[in-house]
Formats: C-alpha cells, structure tokens, sequence
C-alpha cells in the first residue's frame, strides 16, 4: 500500500510540472524588434541572404531598388529577457560590386539550441553548422533551447539573381522576374508566377510550383513535389512524397524514393519517371517515355509517344493507351505484372515478345514474318524500322489497335 501511495505521489508530481511547464510555456512573455534597408540593386545584382530560423516572403520590387524588412520575434520567461534575446540577434550586411549579402548572425556563443514551429514542417529536429557552429534546430521543447527566429520580406527588382539559405522556416516567393535559388532545412516551398531559373531545396516539407516560365530543379528529402502551368523543363526529385506535373511545356524528370508520380498535359521531347515504390500514370501527355519502377504500375491514357518508350517494373503491371505510329524504339520488362498496349495508329517495328508465364496475344494489322506460339511472339509490324521487345516474367501480354 505504501509504495503504491509513494508512486501516487511521484505521478501526481510529474504531472504537477509538466502542468507548470506548460503554464509558463502559455504566458511566456514575447517581444518583436524591426529593422529595414533599402539597396540600389542594378540588373542581375546577386543577393544573398542567411537565416537561421524564421519564415521568408520574396516579392517583386518597383525599379531598381532592393528592399529588405526583418522582423525578429523571440519569447522569455519576462519582457525584459525576450527583450534581450530579440536584440541580440543581428544583421550583417555585405555589399560588394553587384553582390549584396545579408547573414542573420544569431548569440551562438550563449545559446546552441533553437526552438522553432515552421508551417508545414512537421515534428523536426535538425543538427547543422551554422556560422561554423554547431546547433541544433527544432520543433520540439528542449532544456536549454531558447524561442527566437526572424521573418523577412523581401522585394526584389527584375534581373536579379536571389539565393535564400534558411535552416528552418517557410519560403514563399510570387510574382517576379528573377532567378531563385531557395533552400531550407525544414519548411514548405512556394513559388508562383515567377519567370526565370528556380532551384527549390527543402529537407523536409512540400514544394509547390505554379505559372511559371523557366527551368525548374526541385529536390526534398521528405515531402511531395507539385509543379504546373509551367513554361520550361522541369526536374523534381523526393526521397519520400508523391510527384505531380500538370500542364507542363518543357521536358520532365521526375524521381522518388517512395511515392506515385502522376504526369498530366505534358508535352515534352522525353518524361522520366522513376520511383523505388509507387505507380507511374500518364495523362494527355506527349514525348519520349522512361519509366521505372521497383514496385508499382505504370499506365498512361491518351499518350501521343516520341520516338523511344522504355518501361520497366520490379512489380507492377504496363498499359500504354494513346498513339504509338511515332514509336522506333520500344523495351518494356516487367518482373510480375501484365502489359497492355492499345494503339491508335500502327508503327512501325519488328516486334519480339515473351511471358515466362501468361498468354502473348497479338491482333495487330500488317503483319508480317510471324513466328509465335502461346508465351511469344516474333514479327514485323508495318514495315518493321524500329525495334520493340516486351518481356513477362509473370503476366500476359496483349496489343490491339484502339
């Protein structure tokens, strides 16, 4: 009875802090300190700025004047020690020729460990060097972390090339003509209508591309990848989180770890889509096709094909629908799944096919120098110019005219 009211009492008192942690937690005292500059920024001036923590708003400027604004927020146990954290944090401005850089210098010496909520990040904890520091930056409580960060916004003239280095925190950039690089350690990307080169880095959390004109490269190690309306080749890579390219001009690559890809109204000279685990769909888009998968299907509607269609899954089943009369090249291999092909218009190729095991149907017109039986096949189809080689090694094959 006795240990049962000592552990009692050692719950209750737990329970006792964790209530006035997060009391004071709630009446936390905060406090804001604001600075702005404004700099003479001629046609591809390079600007560069540093951020520990903190969300970042690029915007488009009038003329040929860069504008910053900061504001940096910190919370304390009192005003008076919110006060102090919020002003010891700094900016060093650099101007050099056409380069201007803006490093937000954080108290490193007194503090090692940043407390941090960026929207759309998530539960994270991120080591890193900042400054040739070691720190770490997190979602989380942490005893001996302090509550401080700066936003900025900045206003950017056309021509100009901007590269942002945010360990954590949110970008959003819209409605400019200027080049981009953008990275955070953890924190949404957001850009729309933008023209110009965008390179887009987060490590974990969504990236979003909308009416943009310009190549894109957008890499996260965790989070899904949305690029459309856009002008320009695209290339989207995530270690984790699904691939969506809609309305796109330009060549694409998609890449993930784990997640589908889904390509809709592409026209482009070749697609690539590849993913470790997850299926591969097409839809009203036009080019030369690549697509792996280590397990996942890959299907494509209304496809209008270039000249090379390469497919290949791990596991997954292939059904190709659309106009294949482009076609020269066609090398499909799935491990486990079916094939199916449906053409609109005959191409021309010598065409070899096998199932390790399934049934090989082929009802295509203009054949010619047939050799099959019922796990292959082997002719021209047309006139037979190109190469085609389709192989199961469990599922059917089957190719009709649509």
């Amino acid at each position: 009875m006795q240990t049962l009211f000592r552990r009692a009492l050692l719950l209750f008192a737990a329970l006792s802090l964790v209530s006035a942690f997060f009391s004071a937690a709630a009446n936390a005292a905060a406090h804001e300190e604001t600075t702005s500059r404004s700099f003479t920024a001629p046609k591809e001036t390079r600007f560069l700025l540093e951020n520990l923590a903190g969300e970042i708003v690029i915007e488009r400027s009038a003329g040929d004047t860069l504008e910053l604004a900061a504001r940096t927020v910190a919370e304390a146990g009192s005003e008076k020690e919110a006060a102090s954290l919020a002003r010891s944090v700094k900016l060093d401005i650099d101007e050099s020729g056409r380069q201007i850089a803006v490093r937000t210098m954080y108290p490193l010496d007194d503090h090692e460990i940043y407390i941090y909520r960026p929207e759309g990040a998530g539960r994270f904890s991120h080591h890193t060097r900042y400054h040739d520091r070691k720190i770490l930056v997190t979602s989380e409580e942490r005893r001996g972390g302090v509550h401080v960060h700066t936003d900025f916004v900045l206003k950017v003239p056309d021509g100009a090339r901007v590269k942002v280095e945010n360990v954590a925190g949110r970008i959003e950039a819209a409605d400019l003509n200027a080049d981009l690089f953008l990275g955070t350690g953890a924190g949404a990307v957001d850009v729309s209508g933008v023209t110009g080169k965008l390179l887009l880095d987060t490590g974990s959390a969504p990236v979003s591309v909308r009416e943009h004109r310009g190549d894109v490269m957008a890499d996260t190690g965790s989070g899904s990848v949305l690029i459309e309306d856009l002008a320009g080749n695209a290339s989207a890579d995530t270690g984790s989180g699904s691939v969506s390219l809609r309305r796109v001009e330009g060549d694409v690559h998609a890449d993930t770890g784990s997640g589908s890809v889904k390509i809709e109204e592409v026209t482009a000279g070749r697609i690539h889509a590849d993913t470790g685990s997850g299926s591969v769909s097409l839809r009203e888009a036009t080019g030369s096709l690549h697509a792996d998968t280590g397990s996942g299907s890959v299907q494509a509607e209304d496809f209008f094909a270039g000249e090379s269609v390469e497919v290949d899954t791990g596991s997954g089943s292939v059904a190709l629908e659309g106009n294949l009369a482009e076609v020269r090249r066609l090398r499909i291999d799935t491990g486990s799944g079916s094939v199916r092909i449906r053409t609109a218009q005959l191409p021309s190729l010598h065409l070899e096919t096998s199932a390790g095991s399934g049934r090989v149907e082929v009802d295509l017109p203009a054949l010619s120098g047939v050799r099959s039986g019922r796990r292959y096949f082997e002719g021209d189809v047309g006139d037979g110019d190109g190469e085609a080689v389709i192989d199961t090694g469990s599922g059917s094959i089957s190719l009709r005219m649509q």
